[in-house]
């Protein structure tokens, strides 16, 4: 849904609770639930806001991370502070789940003493 919802321009979806339920078709429960496993397994980032004028900010760290790429070096930094900011993050924190998801992990292939020949 967020990958469909947002777009290159902002990456991210702003409204509420009860918005998200009907579109989804899902109770507020499990919506509930299901943000809360996504944000433990940082595929998603979330902000929500009580009150009268409050929602909710959603973002998927897939999302960002095509926003993160499109982008050139200099102005990257810019884009995780202001990622930072916006979901209450602290930059470090921000900065390497997505980096985390640019450099693909590396495989390790375990080796017996005498497998390789040295020469």
């Amino acid at each position: 849904y967020l990958n469909e919802q947002s777009y290159e321009e902002q990456p991210y979806i702003i409204s509420t609770k009860k918005e998200l339920t009907e579109r989804l078709k899902i109770p507020k429960r499990s919506l509930d639930k299901v943000l809360k496993k996504l944000r433990e397994e940082n595929k998603i980032h979330i902000r929500v806001r009580a009150g009268r004028n409050g929602g909710i900010m959603l973002a998927s760290t897939h999302g960002l991370m095509r926003s993160v790429i499109r982008l050139k070096k200099e102005s990257q930094g810019a884009y995780f502070a202001a990622i930072s900011e916006a979901f209450g993050r602290e930059y470090t924190f921000v900065q390497t789940a997505l980096k985390r998801l640019i450099e693909p992990n590396k495989i390790g292939v375990q080796t017996d003493l005498f497998m390789i020949d040295t020469g």
